[in-house]
């Protein structure tokens, strides 16, 4: 059974991979130069330079900027901080981003987990090294997991196959094209009660973009020629006579010799330069296509012209807000189950930044409104994106606030006393000299 899963798990990581691979360029700005035909391509290919307008990019880190997992939430104030110092010690704000990113530009995110020295710690992984399989007749029911790793100083190339009780290890000598080649080296128990492998889907937000990604560049990199070769007015002139010592520059005065009277006479003119304005129109319409298929506000891709005013950004931008709240209610399924593993419950809650773009007055506004209308402030902040933390912290900070402001009425109360009853005493200085007796 276990050769026939590392059959299929390493033929499907490979495809995986490739398809990771591909998106993973194109949203770093690492995409090739399409062309709409063959012979097109044999003459640029000895171009050395590349031209990219990263839309894909813009697409992916609109949303992941607005991702920021902030760590949990339990009723418990014990698993609460337990689940902070695994946040904090394990640097899980660097990972997510990592993973979210990964999930966003391929639709997987992986988080593998090990137990060092009886401690959880967790690592994120590229979907082009792992993989994971689901059962047919439960498909949320993860049967079993691989990861493939290439070692580059003991050219090596390992494989694992993660079970529910077990850990299979394999090794190649070399880069293999077919599971064959790996032989198992060492079966061990699983420290989990589960597959070691957290699985972070989302929704692939480059699938629909790509071509008119290469569409975009290949207007771009065309535009650049054309300024090469033809953004300046060229000038032609038609002539017998000897024309090698006429020379152009600011200043000069060129001497046109005419014709002779038996032959045509001389003649000058100029071409007109290109019009580069053409592509910059083609690619912002298709920047635009970009920006509507994706749910992305155009003023992301295009110039708008005058400043957007507070509440017209919140109207454009709440497509792509619906859109983050959408992954993010997707990949919180993963970060639950990490919470779990990590000493958290079913009542714990992933704790993420607030989504919309903040508009300070209007936000506060709007709370103070909530909070007239009889909605304990507590629920107010909890709607606003507020974690426990920092509620317990604001209550902490006003405690500490009523006993400060306590402290200094006691003490201005002591002052007027004091002073109250220095004015009630009678006057007991010496008498002055010179006083009639």
């Amino acid at each position: 059974m276990s050769e026939e899963d590392l059959k299929y798990a390493y033929k499907s990581l490979i495809k995986q991979a490739q398809n990771a691979s591909f998106n993973l360029k194109y949203y770093n700005g690492d995409q090739p130069l399409q062309y709409s035909h063959e012979r097109l391509r044999q003459v640029f290919s000895r171009s050395s330079v590349k031209f990219i307008q990263n839309w894909c990019g813009v697409v992916i880190n609109s949303v992941l900027d607005r991702l920021i997992m902030k760590g949990w939430d339990d009723p418990d104030d014990r698993i609460n901080t337990i689940l902070d110092i695994h946040y904090k010690e394990q640097k899980l704000n660097i990972a997510s981003r990592e993973i979210h990113a990964n999930a966003l530009a391929t639709g997987n995110g992986f988080l593998m987990m090990d137990l060092i020295e009886g401690k959880v710690r967790l690592y994120p992984n590229s979907p082009e090294q792992v993989a994971v399989f689901y059962q047919e007749e439960r498909p949320e029911v993860m049967r079993f997991g691989i990861k493939v790793w290439y070692d580059y100083i003991e050219k090596t190339t390992y494989a694992n196959l993660y079970y529910p009780k077990s850990i299979e290890k394999y090794q190649s000598p070399s880069a293999p094209s077919e599971s064959s080649a790996f032989k198992i080296i060492e079966v061990k128990a699983n420290p989990f009660k589960r597959i070691p492998i957290i699985h972070f889907k989302a929704e692939n937000s480059l699938a629909n973009i790509i071509t008119i990604q290469d569409a975009i560049n290949k207007l771009f990199s065309d535009m650049m020629v054309t300024a090469e070769f033809n953004a300046f007015r060229q000038r032609w002139m038609i002539t017998n006579a000897d024309i090698s010592s006429l020379t152009a520059s600011p200043q000069s005065i060129m001497q046109i010799p005419k014709g002779t009277s038996d032959e045509e006479g001389t003649q000058v003119g100029e071409f007109e330069a290109a019009d580069l304005n053409k592509f910059l129109e083609a690619m912002d319409k298709l920047a635009n296509s970009i920006a509507v298929i994706s749910r992305i506000p155009k003023h992301y891709f295009v110039q708008t012209g005058s400043a957007i005013s507070g509440e017209a950004l919140i109207a454009m931008e709440a497509p792509l807000i619906k859109k983050v709240q959408v992954q993010a209610s997707t990949l919180s399924q993963g970060w639950n189950e990490v919470a779990l593993e990590l000493g958290g419950t079913f009542n714990t809650i992933v704790k993420w930044d607030e989504f919309k773009t903040q508009q300070p007055n209007t936000m506060t506004e709007a709370m103070s409104k909530q909070v007239q209308m009889g909605i304990p402030l507590i629920t107010v902040l909890k709607r606003n994106g507020w974690g426990l933390d920092e509620i317990n912290q604001m209550l902490k900070d006003k405690e500490e606030e009523k006993k400060e402001q306590a402290n200094v009425a006691s003490q201005a109360l002591e002052l007027a006393l004091l002073k109250s009853a220095s004015s009630n005493q009678p006057f007991s200085g010496e008498p002055e000299t010179g006083e009639l007796e």
